[in-house]
């Protein structure tokens, strides 16, 4: 080994003095090259002797290191170029992206502040930081001093009264959406002062702004003003409220059925009526439910009708009720047509004329029964609408002067033309007097009227009087009753009596001329 051999030497030296010597030097050799490494200087190197010592390892491992950091130091340099290179880029997008994120949020808040829809943004602890120009205008903020770094989601005692903060809160605790509809004074926000602010009724969307690591940083919140939405779709609900109060309190029946006689709907009045509810019914076929058999090919036979375009009206047929009682309706229907035009069902209404009928069954025969009673009297019937100056004259009326049906018109006058020139004035003042009384007394009155024929017929007149609250005369209806049979005969009775006269003045005359010749037969007698 050669750490031997110059121990070997070092003995045959005998001398440590010049070991150290030795090991100095070479140590003295080595220094050089290793302060020039220290100071990066790798271009030299030991040479290596080539008589081999105990520092030619020191000496090779040295050059070693000094490549090694030669190496190293290349590397470094490399990795500098390019760590600098990195940077470079890295500054480069950096400035990039700075400027990309600057022309970002210019759009984003050129967007926000252009956007037509009213937007302001909150912090995490829910205060305003910015808002745009269309929610200046919706709340009426003319500075924006009064609102931005103010106003607080949280401390809004109109969105807490009307209990929306709990759904505010989620979305900056959970990250939720929150949407809701309110109406919004905003001049009632009370830890705010706004002049000139607004109440508007707006539809509120709520929603997060998130960081890299999902944590809610901001709000965004966007108000739509629905004041006209709001106020047309409460009009709507009001309209629709009135309309179903108009079919709930209607006394009419009225009915939707589809194009297969299938019930759609039926308002309150034909449940009462029926006795069957809506609910139990809806859908059922209409002919089934409420119409007796008898009738069915007659209605289907309109129903039809109906569906083909046609108007159908005043058609009456039965409908049996869940008692089993029957009712007469009276209908009236249209069909109903979506967009295109096509006929999709029927509305129909109906009238329930039970009672109408019956009404008019009875009336028929009472007037049947004073149709019969004035021909047994004889009587001329008159009835005189005092508004219109209408006169309703019976035919018997009209034939006691000789007139047919069709030949006087149904007016006052053709009564006051054909009255009597002397009993003319009498007869109207009359008339007069009595409407202007409001029908008090008896109406009984006698005058001559002139007949077809020319000459002049005896009538008495008498009628009753209609009056409204206010006691006004609204009608009189009475008779005329031809005298000129009983005139006749007072006439003829009137000369009877007039001769009955002149016999019993006869009688009488020869009675006191007997008494009188009685009366000188005995004067003479007495004288003798």
């Amino acid at each position: 080994m050669p750490v031997t051999k110059y121990k070997k030497q070092e003995k045959e030296k005998n001398s440590l003095q010049n070991y150290r010597d030795f090991v100095i030097k070479k140590l003295s050799h080595l220094a050089p090259y290793l302060q020039r490494a220290a100071m990066g200087d790798f271009r030299k190197k030991i040479k290596i002797s080539q008589e081999e010592d105990e520092f030619t390892e020191l000496a090779v491992s040295v050059n070693l290191m000094i490549e090694d950091l030669e190496e190293l130091q290349k590397e470094n340099k490399q990795n500098e170029r390019e760590l600098k290179k990195a940077k470079d880029e890295c500054e480069i997008e950096v400035e990039k992206r700075t400027e990309d994120l600057a022309k970002s949020e210019a759009l984003l808040s050129s967007i926000i502040d252009q956007s037509p829809f009213s937007t302001w943004i909150a912090d995490e602890k829910g205060f305003n930081i910015r808002q745009n120009q269309a929610c200046r205008e919706l709340f009426g903020i003319k500075d924006d001093r009064t609102v931005i770094g103010k106003y607080n989601l949280f401390k809004d005692n109109v969105l807490k009264e009307k209990g929306f903060i709990p759904e505010i809160k989620k979305v900056f605790e959970k990250g939720k959406t929150a949407n809701f509809r309110v109406d919004y004074p905003f001049a009632l926000v009370k830890h705010i002062k706004v002049p000139g602010a607004k109440r508007v009724m707006i539809d509120m969307t709520v929603f997060p702004i998130k960081n890299n690591k999902g944590k809610v940083i901001n709000a965004v919140i966007q108000h739509k003003d629905i004041t006209k939405e709001f106020f047309a779709e409460e009009q709507l609900k009001q309209e629709k409220y009135f309309s179903q109060n108009i079919l709930d309190t209607a006394q009419t029946i009225v009915l939707v059925l589809d194009t297969n006689a299938q019930i759609v709907f039926y308002n309150s009045f034909l449940e009462n009526l029926s006795g069957f509810k809506l609910s139990k019914n809806k859908g059922k076929n209409w002919f089934d439910t409420f119409l007796p058999k008898a009738d069915y090919t007659k209605v289907k036979r309109v129903f039809k009708s109906a569906l083909s375009g046609k108007r159908t009206q005043g058609n009456i047929n039965f409908i049996v009720t869940k008692k089993g009682e029957s009712r007469s309706i009276e209908w009236y229907d249209k069909a109903l047509r979506n967009e295109k035009g096509e006929i999709t069902g029927l509305l129909v209404t109906g009238y329930d004329v039970t009672k109408r009928l019956k009404i008019e069954k009875e009336l028929q025969v009472s007037e049947e029964r004073f149709e019969l009673a004035m021909k047994g009297a004889d009587d001329g019937l008159w009835d005189w609408d005092t508004k219109t100056s209408e006169v309703y004259y019976s035919p018997r009326w009209k034939s006691m002067l000789g007139y047919k049906d069709n030949e006087i018109k149904n007016s006052f006058d053709e009564f006051a033309k054909r009255l009597h020139p002397e009993d003319a004035e009498r007869v109207t003042a009359y008339v007069n007097r009595y409407v202007a009384s409001g029908g008090k007394g008896k109406f009984e009155h006698e005058f001559r009227m002139e007949h077809k024929k020319g000459n002049y017929i005896d009538i008495l007149a008498r009628a009753f009087a209609q009056v409204d609250k206010k006691g006004k005369v609204l009608r009189l209806v009475g008779t005329h009753v031809d005298l000129s049979d009983r005139k006749k005969s007072e006439h003829v009775l009137e000369e009877k009596l007039g001769e009955l006269e002149k016999i019993n003045k006869l009688m009488i005359g020869r009675e006191l001329k007997m008494v009188e010749l009685k009366n000188e037969i005995k004067e003479l007698k007495d004288n003798i």
